[in-house]
């Protein structure tokens, strides 16, 4: 997955020619209307892919069909932070975490903490590789962002990952006043696997009477490590005949490396869509994508949420793919996800 994911940074170069979805722009790198429609197509019926997101796919899928080979000149530029610092959590397993503080917070003192679990499918992904995205929420949230480095499987497989994301949080709740941070105004946050470990630190501070955590924002989160087959894993992999960024060959690494102990498959810190939930979790925002595997974990997540008397703000993005907010500049959808992402912070706690 890891490689996976730097070829699609290939597509930053789509971001140089597209200001839009149009097609005569996605004409100019050689894939011409007719073609566009016909990628746009997916095994489940009536749903059809954002024709940039198809390219993407394509080219994810065939990088030889990128017409610029030459595209770390079309990445982003990182947005400019007030300070970064990189920090350590002591411990019998040190976890390192990177703080965030952007040019402009919402307020001199008792500023929000968000806490940062970066995505890769619990077996990849670190806070070097996801130092924009973070920024990126920072910059949109106007609030102090921490970045966690939790150890990765299947060198270190459940639990500790969970353990390193718990100790980082409590650490944060200990340590916001020396950034001007407020332990009381707590959020916690991921992307993809990083979404998944958000929700179980959500469940873990309430087991354990931890720290209070007032939101979480998931972003496309993985909620299932399990043998489950659900439409989306079904109809967006290569049980349908074509894989959408995740192959099915992953997502079976996932399972066998993070979670060796099939036991342990629907326990509450592993697969957190099969827990007890309760309306004392913390308010959430969560986005799914139409056409990704984990849609509809990410979905029933949601309901399960709602159902157990939680405000839940959820957006399913029409036509989206996995990854889609750590691609540059490529998609218009993911600028939207993180602005409304940082508003999402600010209107809870009144800034």
């Amino acid at each position: 997955m890891k490689h996976s994911l730097l070829t699609l940074f290939l597509g930053v170069l789509l971001a140089s020619l597209m200001s839009s979805c149009g097609y005569t722009k996605l004409a100019v790198l050689g894939f011409p209307k007719k073609e566009v429609k016909e990628l746009q197509y997916t095994a489940e019926p009536g749903t059809f892919l954002d024709p940039t997101a198809a390219v993407v796919v394509e080219v994810w899928a065939h990088p030889e069909r990128n017409p610029i080979k030459d595209t770390a000149k079309f990445m982003p530029k990182p947005p400019p932070m007030e300070w970064v610092k990189n920090e350590t959590v002591s411990g019998e397993n040190p976890v390192p975490v990177r703080i965030y503080k952007p040019k402009r917070v919402v307020a001199s003192h008792n500023i929000p903490v968000i806490v940062f679990y970066h995505g890769g499918g619990y077996i990849a992904g670190s806070v070097d590789d996801y130092d924009n995205f973070a920024r990126k929420i920072a910059r949109a949230s106007k609030c102090l962002v921490v970045s966690v480095e939790y150890r990765l499987a299947p060198e270190f497989p459940y639990p500790a990952a969970v353990n390193d994301c718990y100790a980082a949080l409590e650490w944060v709740a200990e340590n916001a006043h020396e950034w001007n941070g407020d332990p009381e105004k707590l959020v916690v946050s991921g992307e993809s696997a990083g979404g998944g470990l958000a929700t179980v630190m959500t469940l873990m501070a309430h087991d354990k009477n931890g720290p209070d955590i007032y939101l979480q924002m998931l972003w496309y989160p993985s909620t299932m490590v399990s043998d489950e087959i659900t439409d989306s894993r079904k109809y967006f992999t290569k049980m349908s005949g074509r894989d959408y960024l995740i192959p099915e060959s992953y997502l079976r690494n996932v399972l066998k490396s993070y979670c060796p102990d099939s036991t342990e498959w629907r326990s509450r810190y592993v697969s957190p869509v099969y827990a007890d939930l309760n309306s004392d979790l913390p308010e959430a925002l969560i986005y799914t994508c139409q056409c990704d595997p984990l849609r509809d974990e990410g979905r029933r997540y949601a309901e399960r949420l709602a159902e157990a008397g939680v405000p839940v703000t959820y957006t399913e993005v029409e036509g989206m793919v996995h990854a889609f907010m750590i691609l540059g500049d490529i998609f218009p959808q993911a600028g939207d996800a993180f602005r409304r992402s940082g508003k999402f912070v600010r209107d809870y706690y009144g800034y």
